[in-house]
């Protein structure tokens, strides 16, 4: 510009969009049972009690389109934020590799349409990973006494 003169642009404002998600277990959050019986599914210690409750706190969560990466890390509750994004197409990956032991995820990535202003709420389920175990009957077959 120069000086005396006068430059004018419309600008379009728009309000940015959120993107909020969560980590669960099971179903309804129930540590992947459908009885709500929490106590049944914790943690081993080294001494083989079984006393403190399976954390999904800082697991780490990508939100990602063709022009940035944003990362953050899940609260104690399993829950993620994204705020101030523009529109477009998105995807959420959740670290496979820092769920806990002996669980995977139902489905670890979403992508989605993003418009200004709106909110995405997303929820991924962290499901126990099933080992069968076949017991074999055991008989005494001789007593020496």
């Amino acid at each position: 510009i120069m000086t005396g003169q006068e430059l004018q642009k419309n600008i379009v404002m728009v309000e940015p969009a959120t993107v909020n998600g969560v980590i669960k277990f099971g179903e309804n959050g129930n540590n992947g049972h459908k009885n709500g019986d929490k106590n049944k599914y914790l943690n081993g210690n080294k001494n083989g009690s079984h006393n403190e409750p399976i954390s999904l706190a800082g697991i780490a969560v990508e939100l990602v389109n063709g022009k940035s990466v944003k990362k953050q890390f899940t609260a104690s509750d399993g829950s993620f934020s994204f705020t101030g994004l523009w529109s477009g197409e998105w995807t959420v990956r959740v670290n496979k590799g820092q769920l806990p032991a002996r669980h995977y995820l139902e489905e670890g990535m979403s992508t989605f349409m993003l418009l200004a202003g709106t909110q995405r709420d997303l929820k991924f389920r962290v499901i126990p990973k099933e080992i069968r175990i076949k017991m074999i009957e055991s008989k005494l077959l001789h007593n020496f006494n």
